[in-house]
């Protein structure tokens, strides 16, 4: 839990932080020097990989039909599709956080960038801090308080956002750090679920592909909620209920016990 959670920390703070520290670059110096400022970091992260990394074994190359093999299994699927649909709730609504709050009954905000900080350091705390709840909570469990957590402070957001600009911070706060959190727990029951036929590496390449597939599917859902003229609050209800479902869908994994999961353990943590 602590290795992947030190993983998805370090791509939370990339991809969390990125947005707002982007912004307000080129909000003083223009859109190029943000674009110049993304190469620069390119260049120096693969000057580490060259100098760093070491050399490692190549993994053995796997058929197509071993590749499709875990769609076979009902218990990775059920994992795949809760990651699909916070995906959707998550980076979803993070697409229109900016329309949400530009609306007047909505608190008229002209400038997000605060509120993406806000949401950025909340995915990188819950990425980091959820390594050790992993190795002591059962993972279905945790999950299922995860997604919950989440629908939760979706459906708060224009809520609180009417009340006070300032008291909706703490939704978007813990809306970012479970967010980004879920993936750790995800990735580890993965792992465990995949330990007998050596292939969760490969279960993992298909639940970050559920990632990106489900932000593209929320990012398209909610310009056609805009592109409908509905009020902005559907946006957070909408998010709000695709988590709910993911939540819902968790109770079978509630109520799965796995034999690999009393008798198959992690590998330490270094």
């Amino acid at each position: 839990g602590k290795s992947i959670a030190i993983i998805m920390g370090g791509m939370a703070s990339g991809v969390v932080l990125g947005v707002p520290v982007s912004l307000m670059i080129a909000d003083s110096f223009g859109w190029q020097a943000a674009l110049w400022l993304v190469t620069l970091l390119g260049l120096l992260a693969f000057a580490g990989l060259m100098v760093m990394l070491p050399k490692l074994p190549a993994a053995p190359a796997s058929s197509l039909s071993q590749k499709l093999a875990i769609l076979a299994d009902g218990h990775v699927m059920t994992i795949l599709s809760i990651s699909l649909l916070a995906a959707v709730a998550s980076l979803g609504m993070y697409t229109f956080i900016a329309p949400l709050l530009a609306d007047p009954e909505h608190g008229a905000v002209r400038s997000v960038t605060p509120y993406l900080w806000v949401w950025g350091i909340g995915g990188v705390l819950g990425s980091f801090f959820i390594g050790p709840v992993v190795d002591r909570v059962r993972g279905p469990v945790l999950v299922f308080a995860i997604m919950t957590i989440l629908a939760t402070s979706l459906f708060l957001l224009p809520f609180t956002a009417a009340l006070n600009v300032w008291l909706v911070v703490l939704p978007i706060a813990l809306w970012g750090a479970v967010g980004w959190a879920l993936q750790v727990p995800q990735n580890n029951e993965l792992i465990l679920a995949r330990h007998s036929q050596g292939d969760g590496n490969l279960a993992i390449a298909l639940n970050e592909s559920a990632l990106y597939l489900g932000s593209a599917i929320g990012a398209a859902a909610g310009g056609f909620v805009l592109l409908l003229q509905m009020p902005t609050w559907t946006l957070a209800a909408s998010a709000g209920a695709v988590a709910l479902v993911g939540a819902l869908l968790q109770i079978i994994n509630l109520r799965r016990q796995p034999s690999w999961h009393d008798n198959t353990q992690p590998e330490p943590n270094h």
